[in-house]
C-alpha cells in the first residue's frame, strides 16, 4: 500500500477516534447553549474532513472501500427520513438542517461509519476503548467535582460550574445513560483482563467502573428540580396525537416543530406539577423524539440502527453487553453525546458486515479529478454554511451579554451583525424584535421622567423602531410559522403597543387567537390574554378566558383573583367571595399580597347575608396551600401612553400571515 494511502487511512482513523471522544466532553461557553453547538460543529467538520480524505485516497490509488454495515444503514435510513421529512414537512427548513438531530446529524453518523471505519484496525479499537472509557471517566470526575462545588472553588470565574448539576454531557439526565452505554467495553475488558490474568488491566476497569458508579449515585441524588425531563406518559400522547394526522405519521411534524407538537399535545394535567410553564424542544426519549418529529419512517430507521447491535448471546454478560446500547438508543433522550458514544461501542464490539472496494481504472483519470472536486466542493459548501451557522452564534451570544450590561447599542448592532449573517434564524428575529421595542421603551419613558412631552424627534425614533420590532416579529412567524415562540413574541409585542400605536388591540387579539390555537392548554398564556380583552373593555369574554385559566390550572391565584375583580364589577358579591377565598388559600403565609386579600375579602363578606358568609367560611378554613403564587401580571410593564398614538403603516398589521 503507497505511503500516502497508510497516512491517510491512519489519519481518518485518528479523526473518527478524537471526534467521538470530543463529542460528550465538548462545550463552549461562547454561544447561548454552549453544548450543542460546539458538539453539532465537531461532528459535522469531521465527518466532511473524512469525505475529502477519502476521496483523496481514492484519486491517488485508484481505489477506497466503503464499510458497509448494519450501523451504516441504520443511520443512512434516518438519513433519507430526515431529509424526506425536511422537504415534504417543514417549514422552517434552515432551522431543521440546525437541529442537532437534523439531516446534517445523521448523514454525518452515516459518513464516520460508511467512509471512516473500513480501515479500523484491532489497534485502532483497542485505542478506541480506551479512549472512550477515559473520557466517560474525566465526565464522571467533572460531575463529581460539580456535585460537590469543587471546580467552582478552582475556577471561580466560570459562573456556570456554580450548578450542582452541571456536566459537559449537557444534561445531567445523561450521566446514568453513559454510564450503561460503556457497560459492554467495560464487560469486554474485565472479560479479557480475567482470561489473560492481567491484574493491571483488572485493576483500570475496576476504578473506572468504580468512578463511572460514583458520579451516578450522585446524580441520583441531585435535586429534582436540576434534572427536568418530560414524563414518559405526556411524551407518548404527545407522539400519539402527532400520529393522528396521517401525513404527519408517515413523516413527522418537522425535525425544528417538537415544541409546536409538544405545546399541542401536552395535557391540562401537567399545569398541577412543577413544570408547568415549561415548554420542551425535545422528547423523553430518543425513539418518540424521533416518532414525533419524523414519523414511521424515522422511527423504521431508528430501529434498523438498534437491529444492529442484535447479536447471539451465550450468557448474561453478553446479553448485558446487547442489551445495552439498545435499551439507551431508545429510551434515552436526545443526545449527541449519547449517539457518539453509542456509535464508538458499535465499532469496538461489532465486526463491518461488508467491505465494499470501490475502483476507478486507470484510462478514466478525469472521474478520478471529478471525484476530488466533488469531495472539495461538498465539504467546502458543508463548512462554509455550518461556520457561518457558527460564527452567527458567538456574534448572538456577545449580544446576549451586551444586553445584560444593559449596553443597548451594542446589542443592537450586534444582532444585526448576527442577523447578517445567518438570516433565516428564527431566534434572532425574535430577540431584535424584543431589542427594538425595549429602544422605543426606554426612550418613551425617559421623556415621561423627565415630565416632559416625547419630542417630535424622539416621536420619530420610536416609531421607527416599533416598526423594525413588529417587522423583525413578522419575519419569525413568516420564517417559522409553527413557531410557538415567535407567535408568542408577535402577541405580547402587539400587546404592549395597545396604548402606544392605533390598532395594535385589535392586532393583538388576532395575534393570540392564533397563539392560543398552537398553545391550547397554556394557562400563562390564557391569563395574558384574558388581561387584554379585560384593558379593552371586553369584559364578557375575559371572564370566559379568566375561567378557562383557572380550569387549566387551579392553583393558579392570579386567575382567581382576576375573576373576583370581574364579579366585583358585576355586583355579584357572593362569587366574588369565594373566589377571592380561593385565591387566598393559593398565596403564601405572611405576605403582602394575602393582606391585600384578606382585606378586600373582608369587604365583601359585608355585603353578604349571614347563611352566605357561613358558606364562604367553609370555603376559607381549609389549610392554606404551600405556594409560591404571586398576584403579578406574567407580562412585563407597558411603556407609557403616547398621546396622539402612533400611526402606524397597514403592513405592521399582522396581515396575511401563515
Amino acid at each position: 500500500m503507497p505511503r500516502l494511502s497508510r497516512f491517510i487511512d491512519t489519519m481518518i482513523q485518528i479523526i473518527v477516534i478524537a471526534t467521538l471522544a470530543l463529542i460528550p466532553a465538548a462545550f463552549l461557553p461562547l454561544t447561548q447553549d454552549m453544548f450543542i453547538p460546539i458538539k453539532w460543529a465537531v461532528l459535522v467538520a469531521s465527518a466532511l474532513l473524512i469525505v475529502v480524505l477519502w476521496a483523496i485516497r481514492l484519486v491517488q490509488t485508484g481505489q477506497s472501500d466503503l464499510a458497509v454495515s448494519r450501523a451504516s444503514l441504520g443511520f443512512g435510513a434516518l438519513s433519507i427520513a430526515s431529509l424526506l421529512t425536511l422537504v415534504i414537512v417543514s417549514k422552517s427548513r434552515v432551522d431543521a438542517l440546525l437541529d442537532p438531530l437534523g439531516p446534517p446529524t445523521w448523514i454525518a453518523f452515516t459518513i464516520l461509519l460508511l467512509f471512516g471505519s473500513y480501515a479500523f484496525s484491532h489497534r485502532a479499537k483497542t485505542v478506541l476503548t480506551w479512549t472512550i472509557l477515559l473520557v466517560a471517566s474525566a465526565l464522571a470526575v467533572t460531575s463529581i467535582l460539580t456535585h460537590f462545588q469543587l471546580l467552582q472553588a478552582i475556577a471561580p470565574g466560570l459562573v456556570f460550574l456554580a450548578e450542582r448539576s452541571w456536566t459537559p454531557l449537557g444534561t445531567i439526565t445523561a450521566i446514568p445513560w453513559a454510564a450503561f452505554v460503556c457497560l459492554p467495553l467495560l464487560i469486554t475488558q474485565a472479560t479479557e483482563a480475567w482470561r489473560r490474568r492481567d491484574g493491571l488491566l483488572l485493576i483500570c476497569v475496576f476504578l473506572v467502573a468504580a468512578v463511572l458508579m460514583t458520579s451516578v449515585s450522585l446524580s441520583m441524588t441531585t435535586p429534582a428540580g436540576d434534572k427536568i425531563s418530560l414524563p414518559f406518559a405526556e411524551a407518548w400522547r404527545i407522539t400519539a396525537q402527532s400520529f393522528t394526522v396521517p401525513l404527519r405519521a408517515l413523516f413527522g411534524i418537522g425535525i425544528e416543530n417538537y415544541m409546536s407538537a409538544f405545546t399541542q399535545g401536552r395535557s391540562a394535567a401537567l399545569n398541577t406539577s412543577p413544570m408547568w410553564n415549561i415548554r420542551f424542544a425535545e422528547s423523553r426519549s430518543l425513539i418518540l423524539h424521533v416518532a414525533t418529529t419524523m414519523g414511521i419512517a424515522g422511527v423504521a430507521g431508528l430501529l434498523i440502527l438498534a437491529r444492529s447491535f442484535l447479536t447471539r448471546t451465550k450468557n448474561v454478560l453478553s446479553v448485558i453487553s446487547v442489551g445495552a446500547p439498545i435499551l439507551v438508543l431508545l429510551l434515552a433522550p436526545p443526545s449527541l453525546s449519547l449517539l457518539a458514544l453509542l456509535v464508538g461501542v458499535y465499532l469496538v464490539t461489532k465486526e463491518q458486515d461488508k467491505i465494499i472496494p470501490i475502483r476507478i481504472p486507470s484510462h478514466l483519470s478525469w472521474l478520478r479529478v471529478a471525484t476530488v472536486l466533488l469531495a472539495i466542493g461538498i465539504a467546502g459548501t458543508g463548512i462554509y454554511a455550518g461556520g457561518r451557522a457558527f460564527a452567527s452564534e458567538l456574534v448572538f451570544m456577545r449580544s446576549l451579554r451586551a444586553r445584560e450590561a444593559n449596553d443597548g447599542q451594542a446589542t443592537y448592532s450586534l444582532q444585526i451583525q448576527a442577523l447578517n449573517v445567518n438570516p433565516w434564524n428564527t431566534r434572532y428575529h425574535v430577540a431584535f424584535s424584543q431589542t427594538n421595542f425595549d429602544i422605543a421603551n426606554v426612550i418613551a419613558r425617559s421623556a415621561r421622567e423627565q415630565n416632559a412631552d416625547v419630542n417630535q424627534q424622539d416621536r420619530q425614533a420610536i416609531t421607527t423602531l416599533i416598526q423594525q420590532a413588529i417587522r423583525e416579529a413578522k419575519t419569525a412567524v413568516t420564517i417559522s410559522p409553527n413557531n410557538i415562540l415567535a407567535w408568542e413574541n408577535l402577541a405580547y409585542l402587539y400587546q404592549n403597543l395597545t396604548r402606544v400605536a392605533q390598532g395594535a388591540d385589535q392586532w393583538a387579539v388576532a395575534s393570540y387567537q392564533q397563539v392560543i390555537t398552537l398553545d391550547p392548554t397554556n394557562p400563562l398564556l390564557r391569563l395574558s390574554y384574558a388581561t387584554l380583552l379585560s384593558d379593552l373593555g371586553d369584559k364578557d369574554n375575559a371572564f370566559i378566558q379568566f375561567q378557562t385559566t383557572a380550569s387549566l390550572k387551579p392553583d393558579y391565584a392570579l386567575a382567581h383573583y382576576s375573576l373576583a375583580r370581574i364579579y366585583r364589577e358585576r355586583q355579584q358579591y357572593l362569587p366574588e367571595a369565594g373566589a377571592l377565598a380561593e385565591t387566598l388559600k393559593l398565596l403564601p403565609g405572611g405576605s403582602q399580597d394575602e393582606a391585600q386579600v384578606q382585606s378586600e375579602l373582608a369587604a365583601a363578606k359585608a355585603r353578604l347575608t349571614d347563611e352566605e358568609r357561613a358558606q364562604i367560611e367553609q370555603l376559607t378554613g381549609g389549610q392554606q396551600a404551600t405556594s409560591s403564587s404571586q398576584l403579578l401580571s406574567p407580562l412585563p410593564e407597558t411603556p407609557p401612553e403616547l398621546e396622539p398614538k402612533l400611526e402606524l403603516p397597514t403592513e405592521s398589521s399582522p396581515g396575511a400571515l401563515p
